[in-house]
């Protein structure tokens, strides 16, 4: 053990050190993206988008919501199911339209997405609220740091946001100083975000240095430690592993 703690010292200074990654793909970033609402850049509908029909001319149709189900399909009385996944609303709207002059003489159908439940970012690390967030497109890092709270624990001039071509698969990241932005209103790196961008709040030097001596004390899953899950998890999965 003792050697193990002066295992941990070593890495402590190599933490404080400032031995952080710092990434810099400025480029692929940018406050504002008008390319994103070009006309060819519809919205695609997934699962579990929620979508509304309105069909003025057909009260049987008329003001239906329904969530796109994880089949990609949503049902429709009397017509039966149709896939909604991968179709931009407009394609929807005549797929529906044309099923419906089938059963109905005089139609007319729209497709609005209400609530674009699919599209979302993640926010991960030490903050308060880590999972994904819903994608509104139009928000900003700060944002979705404003959301997800960032704890006492964080590295706040050390937050990464990465981001991966659908294209390419490449993935960019860069590094962005949290406290600046706040404290002093520097805002030339609140990137607007894209769906699917991951923001990582890693852990302070000293919060680091906290999280390797505690697993060294109390092994537990290296990965809980880490992301700052509460203690009374943490004590719960020392439970659960000590009955197996």
């Amino acid at each position: 053990m003792h050697m193990s703690l002066l295992a941990a010292f070593a890495a402590a200074a190599a933490l404080l050190s400032g031995c952080a990654p710092n990434f810099t793909d400025f480029d692929q970033f940018s406050l504002y993206d008008g390319a994103r609402y070009a006309e060819d850049n519809t919205y695609v509908i997934e699962p579990p988008d929620v979508v509304r029909i309105i069909a003025p001319n057909t009260p049987e149709l008329n003001n239906i919501t329904q969530v796109v189900r994880p089949d990609g399909r949503l049902t429709l009385y009397p017509m039966g199911d149709f896939l909604a996944a991968g179709l931009t609303p407009a394609q929807l709207s005549q797929t529906l339209e044309d099923a419906a002059r089938q059963v109905f003489l005089d139609v007319e159908i729209q497709v609005q997405v209400v609530s674009a439940n699919s599209k979302v970012v993640y926010v991960m690390g030490q903050v308060s609220r880590q999972g994904p967030q819903s994608y509104r497109g139009t928000e900003t890092f700060l944002d979705a740091m404003a959301r997800s709270v960032p704890l006492t624990t964080a590295w706040h001039d050390r937050i990464q946001l990465h981001r991966r071509d659908p294209e390419t698969g490449e993935v960019y990241s860069v590094t962005l100083n949290y406290i600046e932005m706040v404290e002093q209103g520097k805002l030339e790196q609140d990137f607007v975000l894209h769906e699917g961008d991951i923001i990582y709040v890693p852990p302070n030097p000293f919060a680091a240095v906290g999280f390797a001596i505690q697993n060294l004390v109390f092994p537990v899953d290296p990965a809980l430690r880490m992301a700052g899950v509460p203690r009374s998890a943490v004590q719960a999965t020392d439970i659960s592993d000590t009955n197996r």
